[in-house]
C-alpha cells in the first residue's frame, strides 16, 4: 500500500500544511501526522478516505494502491 507516501505526496503537492489538512479531515494534526508516519500502523478510517478523496480529487483505490507520485 502506499497510502502515506501517498498522503505527504499530495498535501506537498498541493502546498497545504499537516493542520490545514487535519482541519478539512475533522481530525488532530497529530493524528494526521500518524497517517503519514511511514513507520505507523495507522490506516485512514473510511470517512477519512472518503474526505481524502474529495480533497485531492483521487479514488480511494489509487490513494491505497497506486504510487501516484509516478502517476500525476
Amino acid at each position: 500500500m502506499f497510502i502515506k507516501e501517498n498522503l505527504l505526496f499530495l498535501r506537498k503537492k498541493s502546498n497545504l500544511t499537516q493542520l490545514e489538512i487535519s482541519k478539512q479531515l475533522e481530525i488532530s494534526e497529530v493524528g494526521y501526522q500518524a497517517l503519514e508516519r511511514k513507520a505507523s500502523a495507522s490506516i485512514p478510517s473510511v470517512a477519512t478516505l472518503t474526505k481524502l478523496k474529495q480533497i485531492y480529487n483521487v479514488s480511494i483505490d489509487d490513494l491505497l494502491f497506486k504510487d501516484l507520485s509516478k502517476e500525476i
